[in-house]
């Protein structure tokens, strides 16, 4: 693997520690959906899942423990936890707050 020297031409190393970046969000971004996928029990001999699958599956867990909870409360108007239109929008609008919250994060790390 090449390594990062006083000899590079600034474009070179530009593009070097771009990719040196790039490899360490991806990581981190693996890193973070295996921590999520053991987190929502899934049986071990079941197929390796996409992400998109692993996300879906968090927001099931998630919906249905807020359902518990509003049930435990009293609130029984627990129904829209249970429309899968409601967890295409949910889904969705956590994914770009949570991409939004990483591209934040990795742009101040990485200064």
């Amino acid at each position: 693997m090449e390594r990062l020297t006083s000899e590079m031409k600034p474009g070179r190393r530009r593009k070097f520690l771009a990719n040196q970046r790039e490899r360490r969000r991806v990581k981190a971004m693996r890193n973070a959906f295996e921590k999520l996928r053991q987190h929502i029990h899934i049986d071990e001999a079941e197929v390796k899942l996409s992400q998109f699958d692993i996300v879906c599956r968090a927001i099931d867990v998630i919906c249905h423990l807020r359902k518990l909870l509003d049930e435990e409360n009293g609130d029984v108007t627990s129904s829209r936890y249970n429309s899968r239109s409601f967890l295409r929008w949910h889904m969705t609008s956590i994914a770009l707050q949570t991409m939004s919250n990483w591209e934040s994060f990795t742009s101040a790390s990485s200064m």
